[in-house]
């Protein structure tokens, strides 16, 4: 805990001394920003023997770097640490992420994105979001955090804009590339025989319409190259000055050498209130493996107060049933963290 509290002294004095930097020169501009987060967490029941029950530390910051040259040319790298709060697995480790972002981007016009590098994957709606901690709950969905085998990065990322009539457009990602293991070794296991997901190659796609700011609703579909791995996220937003309604389902398909398959359904629903600085929110998911008997129910219920601009203060209840076949858990856990984004 010590060494977890020194940590996060170290980052804020580091984080004091960078705020805000930003230099440019004609056409180009070179600026540093990103976000800080410290987490304070109890479970009132561990997942598993030997977990603690209380967790101080960081929770998930960033540090990004950004080139500008014009209005076409763009180049970012960010370093990340994840935060150590535990999985269903048990597991719980603070991890360093070099170059969790490094890409080139190149802009020709406002029709056409495309970055090459280390790209995050345009998945869904709830993992982008949940990837910057000042937004909504600290707890993601687990078809994408505590089950690790989703792609977490891509080689390439085309993005095209299409404007349709009014304020409305048909945002297009087609992606593809090997995932990179950040978060462990991402073995899928059907029935019969594994499969190494950090060996495959991805492409998929994701088709969205957006009006506004107000209204977004998707599909995302990825593939890998043998067709061991298919995943099918649609996902729909509503949002105003004064609500946020998200709905996100999640199907994954893992085909083993045998033919066998081994699927995992999610859904998640998130709702939030926006009440000047207080947004309070409630979040439910449900998600199953059907095959290996892995049932986890979620249920949140927490507040975000925007302090100002740059500092976020949340607090927020879990109540998790987790049934993997070999032992339940029903924990209750109380997590409370300060962001702060410069």
């Amino acid at each position: 805990m010590k060494k977890n509290i020194v940590c996060v002294l170290v980052a804020c004095v580091f984080t004091a001394s960078v705020f805000g930097i930003k230099f440019e020169s004609g056409d180009s501009a070179f600026e540093i920003k990103g976000y800080l987060s410290a987490e304070i967490s109890y479970l009132s029941q561990p997942y598993a023997s030997g977990m603690q029950k209380f967790y101080a530390g960081l929770g998930y910051s960033s540090l990004i770097f950004d080139l500008w040259q014009g209005s076409k040319f763009h180049m970012r790298y960010s370093m990340a640490v994840r935060s150590q709060f535990p999985n269903v697995f048990g597991t719980s480790n603070n991890i360093w992420i070099p170059g969790m972002e490094a890409y080139g981007e190149f802009i020709p016009n406002d029709f056409l994105s495309i970055k090459a590098g280390q790209v995050l994957t345009p998945i869904g709606y709830l993992m982008q979001i949940h990837l910057m901690p000042a937004l909504y709950p600290q707890v993601g969905p687990s078809a994408f955090f505590e089950e690790e085998i989703l792609p977490y990065n891509t080689t390439i990322d085309i993005k095209m804009t299409f404007k349709l009539p009014g304020n409305a457009t048909l945002p297009v990602n087609i992606f593809g590339g090997k995932p990179i293991a950040n978060y462990g070794a991402r073995v899928a296991q059907p029935a019969q025989g594994e499969i190494e997901i950090n060996n495959l190659n991805l492409f998929g796609a994701r088709v969205a319409y957006e009006l506004g700011e107000y209204f977004k609703a998707g599909m995302s579909y990825v593939i890998s190259e043998d067709f061991s791995v298919r995943l099918q996220v649609p996902y729909i937003v509503f949002e105003n000055d004064y609500l946020l309604i998200v709905a996100e389902g999640c199907n994954k398909i893992f085909v083993a050498s045998s033919g066998y398959n081994q699927s995992e359904r999610s859904t998640d629903v998130l709702i939030g209130v926006h009440l000047g600085r207080f947004t309070p929110y409630a979040d439910a998911e449900y998600m199953e493996a059907p095959l290996i008997g892995k049932i986890v129910r979620r249920y949140s219920a927490g507040v975000d107060f925007a302090v100002y601009d740059n500092l976020r203060l949340k607090a927020q209840f879990d109540y998790r049933d987790v049934n993997n076949g070999s032992y339940r858990a029903k924990p209750l856990v109380l997590r409370t963290s300060a962001v702060f984004n410069f």
